[in-house]
């Protein structure tokens, strides 16, 4: 089977990461910490910002999500970043900026991307 962004080797992997997402509270950027942003796969209509896996928040504008100020693209570890074209397609989708956000496989914040796209800030709790 082919390894994609959304593989997670075992279904209890999966279920964790489904958990994760779920349960912890909304990611907050470094930068921009009082923004609103909502899970994309909580979200059904309009709302301040959206954060979610490349796939989730295909799947969320599909439903019908929009985003006023702001795309957090979560990556977890194993799964490719954003290539150019899907930062693209997210910006078509959205008609606003898309920020990378890497997390750990525990959901906490390693790296954040900036308006800037030339790199990531590390977070304080990187290791």
């Amino acid at each position: 089977m082919a390894r994609n962004s959304e593989s997670f080797g075992t279904p209890g992997a999966l279920l964790s990461v489904m958990r994760l997402r779920l349960l912890r509270p909304p990611i907050r950027h470094p930068f921009y910490p009082g923004l609103a942003v909502t899970l994309a796969v909580q979200c059904k209509g309009p709302c301040t910002g959206l954060s979610g896996t490349f796939r989730d928040l295909t799947r969320a504008a599909a439903a019908g999500a929009r985003a006023r100020r702001m795309i957090f693209a979560l990556h977890y570890p194993g799964s490719p970043f954003l290539s150019e074209t899907e930062r693209d397609q997210l910006w078509q989708l959205f008609q606003v900026p898309v920020l990378a956000v890497l997390l750990d496989r525990h959901g906490r914040l390693l790296a954040y991307e900036c308006e800037a796209h030339s790199g990531l800030h590390v977070g304080p709790r990187a290791p």
